[in-house]
């Protein structure tokens, strides 16, 4: 839950209220910190788990083949950072990075595992759904792919490979994203994991909700992404 006290609920009320009508700009710097935990804001304060994560804001992938449409370029990424990798592992990563097969996607980030995209008033929130859910496939692609180099796809069929988030000033979505892998064929599919709307769950605690699955992506799904 965020401890800070800007996120009392009377106070959260007031700002929705003021971002109702605002753009995206506006939605990210008021409403996105309460939806979803900066892991480097984390790591400053003191969670040393997420020394191996990194995070990204408005970031074109232009390391990669797309599924459709144009290349992606979330409002915000997390993925693993280069100092989760030895010189070795890095040396072997290059030596197999492809646009098909990518694994350096960013400067400084291997691996994207948590996308998120936001919308203001003025747009539709399925927008950011299709764009999440382009951008966690094309993730979920590139670590299929990795194993498929090792002839070892059956460690990661139907396994969840990536997470997006979709949100404005009203609504939040968290969806879990897996590939089903039948001989050269990959299939993408996502599964929601949590949905609410703020004005719904403002009497109760359940607003969150959605920070608490985050904070445990990075708790539990991280250690994992990286062994």
């Amino acid at each position: 839950m965020p401890a800070d006290s800007a996120y009392g609920q009377d106070r959260l009320a007031k700002v929705l209220r003021r971002v109702r009508f605002r753009n995206e700009a506006r939605v990210v710097r008021d409403v996105t910190p309460i939806v979803v935990p900066s892991p480097e804001l984390l790591h400053i304060n003191g969670h040393a788990e997420l020394d191996d994560v990194c995070k990204a804001m408005n970031a074109e992938w232009t390391q990669c083949d797309t599924l459709c449409g144009p290349r992606p370029k979330p409002d915000f990424v997390t993925g693993l950072s280069a100092a989760a990798f030895t010189k070795e592992e890095k040396e072997k990563l290059q030596m197999s990075h492809t646009s098909a097969c990518p694994n350096l996607f960013l400067e400084n980030m291997y691996f994207p595992f948590l996308i998120y995209e936001v919308k203001g008033s003025d747009r539709l929130i399925e927008e950011a759904e299709r764009q999440a859910m382009h951008s966690a496939s094309i993730a979920t692609r590139a670590v299929v792919e990795l194993f498929r180099k090792i002839s070892a796809t059956a460690e990661v069929h139907k396994k969840i490979l990536a997470f997006s988030v979709a949100h404005n000033h009203s609504i939040v979505m968290i969806f879990a994203h897996f590939a089903t892998i039948t001989d050269q064929r990959t299939s993408f599919f996502r599964r929601l994991l949590h949905l609410h709307r703020f004005a719904e769950d403002l009497e109760s605690t359940a607003w969150t909700k959605s920070y608490q699955i985050i904070r445990a992506i990075y708790e539990h799904f991280v250690p994992q992404h990286l062994a």
